[in-house]
């Protein structure tokens, strides 16, 4: 079985605006992260991408998020 040499990383919790639990955002976010970079490390895999949400960037911003957007 060969290995995957690249991991997509698109796991969230607190992207909704009804998923305001801080606490289990900030565990699901940072413990589940930190779970699949140490497997990652284990298996070799070589890049992990990470990926956002336009959750990140939605703060004031009319709808729909243009790509020029600030």
């Amino acid at each position: 079985m060969s290995q995957p040499e690249c991991v997509f990383h698109l796991a969230a919790y607190g992207v909704k605006l009804k998923e305001s639990d801080f606490e289990l955002t900030a565990h699901v976010i940072i413990l589940g992260s930190a779970s699949l970079l140490k497997f990652c490390s284990e298996y070799g895999v070589r890049r992990v991408l990470w990926m956002g949400s336009g959750f990140e960037y939605a703060i004031g911003q009319s709808k729909p998020i243009q790509e020029n957007a600030p």
